[in-house]
């Protein structure tokens, strides 16, 4: 049988007080930095929104229209589609998370659809542009070197800029300065 969950009751269910233990909800699930970064900013984002329209900043107080109007709000300030539904993934997780830990009894976000995004195509160089880059790192010191077979690997393995990031993080070497000399 499983036992209901205790409320948090931390700074009496304010965002700005919540965002902390939700940060480690998801590092204990296994999370990563950027998942949990990108988390925090949404909440950030909608506190702040929230503080500046004068509307409650407590979870127990927010209801759907005034998530509806944070969501304007980005469209508003045009952001891209996909980060709008970045943060309403975010949220969504955020206020299920609210729910399994007792805070709340329902999301407030339980009947706002996420935003339609359009897939997007990834710029491809082509091959005359690949060259010109690689030619801009054609000297011998060791920083062309490194520049050359960093790009030469995003081409010929389709790695994301995280992706090297994140290996460059786990990298036995990187304590060295193999990335920086």
């Amino acid at each position: 049988m499983k036992t209901p969950p205790v409320p948090i009751r931390s700074g009496h269910g304010d965002l700005l007080h919540l965002r902390p233990s939700f940060g480690r909800h998801l590092a204990a699930d296994g999370r990563s930095a950027a998942t949990r970064v990108a988390y925090s900013v949404a909440i950030a984002q909608l506190e702040t929104f929230l503080s500046n329209q004068r509307l409650p900043t407590t979870v127990m107080a927010l209801r759907p229209d005034h998530l509806e109007a944070f969501f304007v709000s980005l469209y508003e300030r045009q952001l891209r589609p996909a980060t709008i539904l970045a943060r309403h993934h975010a949220l969504s997780r955020f206020f299920g998370w609210l729910i399994d830990e007792g805070e709340l009894t329902s999301s407030p976000m339980a009947n706002l659809r996420p935003p339609a995004t359009h897939p997007s195509c990834a710029m491809v160089l082509t091959t005359a542009q690949i060259e010109a880059v690689l030619a801009a790192c054609a000297g011998p010191a060791f920083e062309d070197v490194r520049d050359a077979a960093v790009i030469r690997l995003f081409v010929d393995t389709g790695t994301r800029l995280t992706e090297m990031a994140e290996a460059r993080e786990l990298s036995p070497t990187s304590s060295v300065g193999f990335w920086h000399r």
